[in-house]
């Protein structure tokens, strides 16, 4: 029982609205990287197939290794709310009560990528092909 408890996410000594912003904004630098690389039609002819997902995966992997050393006990973001539930619904108890963070977090920050990706270039990439201008 000892392991699924490691397993857990937990906020440790960490208060839970500083947990919840921290997971706003890790999760929200993921997105930013993903958006920005894979999906990004100019992005994705400069870094390839390949490249892509090798920053992607480097950025989640540095932004785990950052988050885990905020506070006391506090296991880093989860930036999946799934990768914390059912670890925690396992553990139960104590587990459970700040569950919110991880769901509400990237929420959130997905809420707010999605604003600013939708109403600010490179999304509208017609803004600046050069077909467009001509016409």
């Amino acid at each position: 029982h000892e392991g699924l408890q490691k397993a857990a996410c937990s906020i440790g000594e960490m208060p839970a609205g500083d947990a919840f912003v921290a997971e706003i904004f890790f999760s929200i630098a993921l997105l930013v990287v993903a958006y920005g690389i894979a999906f990004d039609a100019r992005q994705g002819q400069i870094f390839g197939p390949i490249l892509a997902p090798l920053f992607i995966s480097a950025m989640l992997g540095l932004l785990i290794w950052c988050s885990g050393g905020l506070a006391k006990g506090y296991t880093g973001a989860g930036m999946n709310p799934i990768m914390c539930w059912a670890p925690n619904i396992v553990v139960g108890g104590a587990a459970m009560d700040h569950q919110w963070v991880y769901w509400l977090g990237p929420l959130v920050a997905s809420l707010m990528h999605a604003a600013v990706y939708l109403t600010l270039p490179p999304h509208h990439k017609h803004l600046y092909d050069e077909s467009s201008k001509s016409e």
